[in-house]
């Protein structure tokens, strides 16, 4: 049994700072854990899910992997993600994924605890986070030099644990090579397969053993049986150990949810647009919708182009699909205004108006605006046919 507190917002470092502050009894490792949560900009405004990035070293990566995440989301790059931010107590003993070799385990006397904090993610930190906020069945992990050990094991190991793995830098030396050896264990038709793993090297750490360790590891990788499985590696110029963890981030979101972003080239229908949200949901396991400002951006591209009942059908979709988006309702309006059905589209004004003043709209102003002007024009007059 877990227990989830709430606590102060976190302040022990600047890169937590605005991060919901939890913690979570263990009794997997028999001792308190503090996380660092950080929800999406959207999250207050809807009852939307979200996948999950969980990050190790949140002292040190936090910040960055946020400012990140919510660039490439922002952009339509990648989905929102709820970022859940693990804080250390013991970190060689929690990131090995075993004791090592004779000299490791001089070094690293504690070294050794992976798999029990392996656990404790699988079965108290993961449910507790899916208890507590609103996510979809989609975990992602990300880890740096000992953290990227651990998830490189976590992805062969459990499979089933984590979708996709980033890993800045991982510790690939560790007992000699045991994540090569493991990657070569690997037989096909053993149960769930991941979705990707993305490992970055920085070349400025890269000795000629460093690189020839990534280079068979590479290749281990791209032998193994998982139909479908996504992996890529990349050497960072001008990046050393400690540099690497930004880029190698960055690098890893970006080519994992390539195709996530409609191409903006081309006309889109609405036909066009359920395909391409369908492909995602069909590769990521859940049912990935189609976001409001995608659907409204291209409405107003076919309005544009005077394609007018392909943007009604689009916009119409919208105001379906997030019934209480004010936004959505005055755009509908505007494509039904275009349309020539003033009655209809001074009902989704007025609408718009409704929904914006209940949830504090900032666009308010301008729903207002739009519902005046079509009030000002001259209604038609009353058809005489049968008179």
């Amino acid at each position: 049994m877990w227990l989830l507190l709430l606590s102060p917002p976190a302040q022990a470092a600047g890169s937590l700072d605005g991060a919901e502050r939890l913690t979570l009894q263990s009794r997997v490792l028999g001792e308190e854990r503090v996380l660092a949560v950080v929800t999406p900009a959207s999250y207050a405004s809807g009852q939307q899910r979200y996948p999950v990035l969980y990050l190790t070293d949140a002292e040190a990566h936090l910040g960055h992997a946020r400012a990140t995440a919510e660039f490439l989301a922002r952009n339509g790059l990648m989905p929102e993600v709820l970022l859940v931010g693990i804080l250390n107590t013991h970190r060689t003993r929690d990131l090995t994924p075993n004791r090592g070799t004779a000299a490791e385990r001089t070094d690293f006397p504690t070294a050794g605890g992976g798999e029990s904090f392996l656990d404790f993610l699988e079965h108290e930190l993961a449910p507790a986070i899916e208890a507590r906020y609103r996510t979809v069945p989609l975990r992602l992990y990300a880890g740096h030099s000992l953290g990227g050990l651990l998830g490189i094991h976590a992805l062969l190991s459990r499979p089933a644990l984590f979708q996709a793995v980033v890993a800045a830098s991982p510790s690939l030396v560790w007992d000699d090579a045991l994540l090569l050896r493991e990657a070569r264990a690997l037989k096909a038709g053993t149960g769930r397969v991941p979705r990707g793993l993305y490992v970055t090297l920085g070349e400025r750490e890269a000795s000629p053993p460093v690189l020839q360790d990534f280079d068979g590891f590479a290749q281990g990788m791209r032998a193994v049986p998982w139909p479908g499985f996504d992996f890529r590696w990349q050497r960072l110029p001008e990046e050393d150990h400690g540099s690497s963890v930004l880029l190698g981030y960055y690098a890893a979101l970006r080519h994992l949810f390539s195709g996530w972003r409609m191409p903006r080239e081309a006309p889109a229908s609405l036909a066009m647009v359920a395909a391409h949200f369908r492909g995602l949901s069909e590769r990521w396991g859940y049912a990935v919708e189609a976001p409001e400002a995608v659907v409204n951006a291209f409405g107003y591209a076919a309005l544009q182009r005077r394609a007018v009942g392909e943007a009604l059908d689009l916009l119409r979709f919208n105001t379906g699909a997030h019934p209480l988006s004010a936004n959505a309702q005055d755009s509908l309006g505007e494509g039904l205004e275009r349309a020539g059905q003033l009655d209809a589209a001074r009902e989704c004004y007025r609408q718009a108006v409704q929904l914006g003043e209940r949830t504090g709209e900032p666009g308010l102003p301008a729903f207002r605006a739009h519902l005046d002007a079509l009030d000002e024009r001259p209604r038609s007059p009353p058809s005489s046919a049968g008179r």
